[in-house]
């Protein structure tokens, strides 16, 4: 797996052996950062359900101020360590290890996010997740939320949410929205 775009790209990250984590791919990855664009530059992204990072990483490449990268397994996060560390970029990393949405109710470092990326297990998707972003005040009305899924999940937002966008590759879905 490589960094498609920015300052990083091109080299290379580590990644989980065996079917742990599902790497987003690079074409996801690709659109994903097409479409948005140079609103990356400068931001506070959350890259939650991490997994090996590089979606976070990729945020930092295309000029993220910081990243926080979210994830319960040990394993991944030991991963993401060495990769921000290879790519020298640990100034603006800040990983968390923990259980979404609980993990959520502990930070105490509360940075406004510009950005939230959200790719749990296809299937696993829980709205008490967002509602838990929204009660701690990770999402306020120009945070920009991006859920990855699989092409078939049925996602019911509530009357709080806009979706903006939905763009499906493969069998992956990204559904953006914003708080109203």
């Amino acid at each position: 797996m490589r960094i498609i775009g920015g300052t990083l790209r091109g080299r290379k990250l580590k990644s989980l052996k065996g079917m742990k984590t599902r790497p987003t791919s690079a074409m996801v990855r690709e659109a994903l950062f097409n479409i948005l664009g140079e609103k990356v530059i400068n931001s506070i992204f959350l890259d939650a359900y991490a997994g090996t990072g590089a979606v976070g990483i990729e945020a930092i490449s295309r000029g993220a101020k910081k990243v926080y990268f979210i994830e319960k397994d040990k394993e991944a996060c030991r991963v993401i360590k060495e990769n921000i560390k290879t790519l020298g970029v640990v100034d603006q990393a800040v990983i968390i290890r923990g259980e979404i949405p609980e993990i959520f109710y502990s930070i105490t470092e509360k940075d406004d996010f510009d950005i939230i990326f959200l790719d749990p297990p296809y299937g696993d998707f829980n709205i008490a997740c967002i509602n838990t972003l929204k009660e701690e005040g990770f999402i306020r009305t120009n945070t920009l939320v991006i859920l990855q899924c699989s092409f078939n999940e049925k996602i019911n937002l509530t009357e709080e949410f806009s979706v903006i966008k939905e763009k499906k590759y493969g069998i992956t879905k990204l559904i953006f929205f914003r708080r109203n």
